[in-house]
């Protein structure tokens, strides 16, 4: 009995020598901390799609994650990847031109992996904004300046996430609604010289224009700065007929031309209005003629009554200037 004690000492004295002296075992392992290839961190995966339908993943979005700094593109589909994403709390910030900035803030565990969606809302799209002057001179008010304003809005997102109350239009301390035209598609604003800072149209000129639009999400887009060409204050002048003359019902039109006070391109438009009782109708439509016309004839016969016609000057941009009314009666 004693001689079995003695061995099994034995044993156990060789056992704790032999484990005292062998290497320890290897930790290949990475998730053991102990291992030189331990890896904390975890997985991040998800997919940015747009606000609204159809959900098509949106491409080369930049995402970037806040606490490493860590930042890559999204693929064709909109997905991104990150192996070595930071555990905890952690921020991700995903941006994209055209596009309002979005942060999502995710909580990620060692070792486990996470997959988010992120959707970025579209901001409004302003092109074609461009602004024309004109001045229409009257007999009875005096030349009456004013600006008109235009643009076409969009939205990827779908037409009706554009806020028709949000439409404007600066001008340097300036602001102005903008209306949508049913007849032209586009978004419009008459600035009238009342409203400008001094009461002179002048003041435009050199200053930026900008058209801006929010969403139903208050996120705002807007159009590049544009500018005044310029406001045309000369003026053509009607010669024949003018009150108090009478004309056949084919009239010839006449009159002097603008030039040399005037070096840019233009070209004229002629509007002939029957005047009844006070109001005026257009006589079939405008006339188009080249800047070198000194007079036109009339080819639609008029019928006896009160009349007037008026001519403008119109440059290459759209700006114009109106000559006062010249009153004419027609009788057969």
């Amino acid at each position: 009995m004693r001689r079995s004690r003695a061995v099994l000492f034995m044993l156990g004295f060789l056992g704790l020598a032999f484990g005292a002296c062998a290497p320890d075992a290897p930790h290949s392992n990475p998730v053991d901390p102990k291992s030189p290839s331990y890896n904390p961190d975890g997985v991040l995966s998800g997919q940015v799609l747009p606000l609204g339908a159809p959900y098509i993943g949106i491409p080369n979005a930049l995402v970037v994650i806040l606490q490493d700094s860590a930042a890559q593109l999204t693929a064709p589909d909109g997905s991104f990847l990150f192996q070595n994403a930071p555990v905890g709390n952690i921020t991700v910030v995903i941006s994209k031109q055209s596009y309002a900035t979005d942060t999502m803030q995710v909580t990620l565990q060692a070792h486990k992996s996470l997959d988010t969606v992120a959707h970025l809302d579209a901001l409004p799209q302003v092109s074609g904004a461009q602004v024309v002057t004109s001045k229409i001179d009257q007999w009875y008010y005096g030349p009456v300046y004013s600006a008109l304003v235009t643009a076409a809005i969009n939205d990827p997102d779908g037409i009706g996430d554009i806020n028709p109350d949000s439409v404007y239009v600066h001008i340097d301390t300036l602001a102005v609604q903008m209306a949508y035209s049913i007849t032209d598609k586009n978004w419009q604003a008459t600035i009238p010289e009342s409203i400008v800072p001094n009461g002179d149209i002048q003041w435009l000129i050199g200053r930026a224009f900008q058209v801006t639009a929010a969403d139903r999400e208050n996120n705002i887009g807007s159009s590049q700065p544009f500018y005044t060409t310029r406001i045309i204050e000369a003026e053509p002048g009607p010669i024949y007929p003018v009150y108090p003359d009478t004309t056949t019902p084919y009239p010839q039109l006449s009159w002097n031309s603008p030039f040399p006070s005037v070096s840019f391109d233009y070209s004229y438009i002629i509007q002939v209005f029957l005047n009844t009782s006070g109001a005026a109708t257009q006589v079939g439509n405008s006339i188009a003629l080249s800047s070198n016309a000194i007079a036109y004839n009339l080819t639609d016969s008029l019928p006896d009554g009160q009349y007037f016609w008026t001519i403008a000057i119109i440059d290459s941009f759209g700006n114009s200037s109106t000559s006062r009314e010249a009153a004419f009666t027609v009788v057969h």
